[in-house]
């Protein structure tokens, strides 16, 4: 008996590239700046990251909000990874 199990989930792949293309830049320049004031914080904080990573996520669910159009109607294929999403 041959079971075909999927390796990579297609949403936790898209998360993935989507939470390391947004929030890939200011983490490295956290990164760079501990580093370079001796291994203590800066100005460039957490919260300035998770500020800039809440606002890019705004604007992901705000766009493919605005690029339905209205005479469509579309579902959730998978609710419980949307509700992990939405929770998280």
């Amino acid at each position: 008996m041959k079971v075909k199990v999927r390796i990579w989930n297609d949403t936790v792949s898209n998360l993935t590239l989507m939470a390391l293309g947004s929030s890939a830049p200011e983490i490295l320049l956290s990164i760079i700046e501990v580093i370079g004031k001796g291994f203590e914080a800066g100005d460039l904080g957490p919260n300035t990251i998770v500020g800039s990573a809440a606002f890019n996520l705004f604007m992901i669910i705000a766009i493919c909000v605005m690029a339905v159009p209205s005479t469509e109607i579309r579902r959730q294929k998978h609710l419980d990874v949307f509700c992990v999403t939405a929770t998280w």
